[in-house]
């Protein structure tokens, strides 16, 4: 998980191939916490700018290889209130 992917070309020269350059680059990990966040607050889960906000936002302007592996996104604490 250390790397980044890379277009690499093939053996035969025909084209390319996805590899993983272990280059130490690391994973992308985002951690929230929410004390006051109910989940009635957030609706019905439609698409809007504050449901984006909850996805980490990763720039893929560049080429693959600044892309992460993998993305982790860890909630600490979302309360459920359930109308009770």
């Amino acid at each position: 998980m250390a790397g980044r992917l890379i277009l690499a070309k093939d053996n035969n020269e025909k084209g390319k191939r996805i590899e993983i350059n272990c280059n130490g680059e690391g994973v992308l990990f985002v951690e929230a916490q929410s004390d006051d966040t109910f989940i009635d607050d957030f609706g019905d889960f439609v698409p809007s700018l504050e449901m984006e906000k909850l996805i980490p936002n990763v720039d893929t302007c560049g080429d693959i290889s600044s892309f992460p592996l993998v993305i982790f996104q860890h909630v600490l604490q979302l309360l459920f209130l359930l109308g009770v």
